[in-house]
């Protein structure tokens, strides 16, 4: 898998012979399912720890991974994984202002092996993502389509935003991170009728994964009569937030693995490898 697309050498290297490459196998590459977003349908779904413990995940196994952290206003997953900020005016916002700005310079390698992230910075100012248009968010993720084997997006609930309409119009299937909060099934259907408004399709948006779970009284039947896919449900515990602080992943830095933990873990990456 890694040696049959774009290594990651190449993205480190001179990324001249890496656009060449990309653009060369386009068509061919294009049917691949490899790009996965994730939105938190409420708070405390702590949906960008998930994301990390994936792809941490996914990396061990050898995967080219790259974290889009599409949350432009409140970045927050280079901290989960023990990485520098970008600074001002680097990582996500040049790579949307124009196509001819270096990729190797934007992106972090994180310390885990195979992991990548691209973020926004901390200290861009707001004003600047308002007038990105919805096509360089799609020229984005086809680029990082291309390059990694997976590209796992963190996506803003933000629906009338474009990074957030642009991430759903070019990934392959969509989650939506719930907790045991009943305003979850609401946030949801009313985040899909907006989209589906706008002339998205919401069909690759109706995977449910739950989240940061407690065992309080909660009615999973929703989610089957809302017509939406139960993928896993991972419980809450202590150490994944105190690890997610330092830097450190759970899945793969935790001395002692929660077995529910795990088995939904494995669930889960086999259902996103078996989309490839």
């Amino acid at each position: 898998m890694a040696e049959g697309r774009i290594g990651l050498k190449g993205v480190f290297n001179k990324f001249t012979e890496v656009k060449a490459r990309v653009y060369n196998e386009l068509e061919t590459q294009k049917s691949i399912d490899n790009v996965f977003g994730f939105i938190s349908a409420d708070e405390n779904t702590e949906s960008s720890i998930l994301i990390a413990n994936i792809s941490t995940y996914l990396a061990s196994k050898k995967y080219n991974v790259c974290i889009l952290d599409n949350k432009v206003f409140y970045p927050n997953m280079y901290k989960i994984l023990g990485c520098n900020a970008p600074k001002k005016g680097q990582g996500l916002l040049p790579l949307l202002q124009t196509d001819k700005v270096d990729y190797s310079e934007q992106i972090i390698k994180t310390k885990y092996n195979n992991l990548f992230i691209l973020s926004s910075s901390p200290q861009d100012l707001f004003e600047e993502y308002f007038d990105i248009e919805l096509e360089a968010v799609s020229r984005l993720i086809e680029e990082l389509k291309q390059m990694f084997d997976y590209v796992l997006i963190d996506i803003p609930n933000n629906p009338a935003f474009e990074l957030c309409v642009g991430s759903i119009q070019n990934i392959n299937i969509g989650f939506f991170v719930w907790n045991e909060h009943i305003n979850c099934a609401h946030n949801m259907t009313k985040f899909l009728d907006y989209i589906s408004s706008i002339g998205c399709s919401t069909a690759k948006l109706t995977n449910v994964i739950l989240n940061n779970l407690y065992g309080l009284p909660f009615d999973q039947e929703i989610i089957k009569e809302l017509g939406f896919k139960l993928i896993c449900q991972f419980p809450h515990r202590k150490e994944i937030l105190n690890l997610a602080l330092d830097g450190k992943s759970y899945i793969l830095d935790s001395m002692f693995m929660d077995k529910k933990y795990k088995y939904n873990m494995e669930i889960l990456i086999k259902f996103l490898t078996e989309r490839l």
